[in-house]
């Protein structure tokens, strides 16, 4: 009965010894497929983006270049206003 016993215990230390280097083997980690996946996602995004990104830059300059233009407007009519005669702009 005593061999019995102790077998179990040995039997029952194994097993538990095998479950924790179970648990130490098993990493919570990306694999190489899932990695090369991501990359080409986020590759497709960035490719299709990239010129709708390069318009808002544009977008930015016109506004710019319009306000100037107002701002020029604006002076010339002033110009006229206070001379009292014609404002060419050129």
């Amino acid at each position: 009965m005593m061999d019995d016993t102790n077998y179990k215990q040995q039997q029952g230390a194994a097993l538990g010894k095998a479950l924790c280097q179970a648990k130490r083997t098993r990493v919570s980690a990306f694999t190489l497929l899932e990695l090369l996946v991501v990359i080409a996602i986020m590759s497709i995004i960035v490719s299709t983006s990239l010129p709708a990104l390069q318009g808002l830059g544009r977008t930015g300059k016109n506004t710019g270049a319009a306000r100037q233009v107002l701002e020029d407007l604006r002076y010339a009519r002033q110009v006229a206003l206070r001379n009292r005669s014609d404002v060419y702009m050129v």
